[in-house]
């Protein structure tokens, strides 16, 4: 669950960069805009890269109980990637590396 929340936020965080690179000031005329969002091309690039050290996770047993599991996640690096797919595009990928994951 931790994992694919995490990747739902990576993906609105990557729409967001795309929707602001198009809507920039000054950057495009309207009809450009019109064409980059629908070819998938964006003028700005964002890297990201997230370092979490030893984020801890409590999973109650039931709703009714004080009993927990906790678990160490260790370390988790997230890196945004940009790979070329043909010669005139890149396209975002995520890196994900876990370390001394704990239970």
């Amino acid at each position: 669950r931790f994992l694919s929340d995490l990747n739902l936020y990576l993906s609105k965080l990557r729409a967001l960069d795309e929707a602001s690179s198009i809507l920039e000031p000054g950057n495009m005329t309207q009809s450009e805009a019109a064409e980059a969002k629908a070819g998938g091309k964006s003028d700005t690039k964002m890297k990201v890269e997230l370092e979490l050290e030893h984020p801890a996770l409590l999973l109650p047993r039931n709703s009714m109980s004080n009993d927990s599991l906790c678990a160490d996640l260790g370390s988790i690096k997230i890196v945004s990637l940009f790979v070329k797919s043909d010669e005139l595009a890149q396209e975002r990928m995520w890196a994900v590396e876990l370390q001394d994951m704990k239970m």
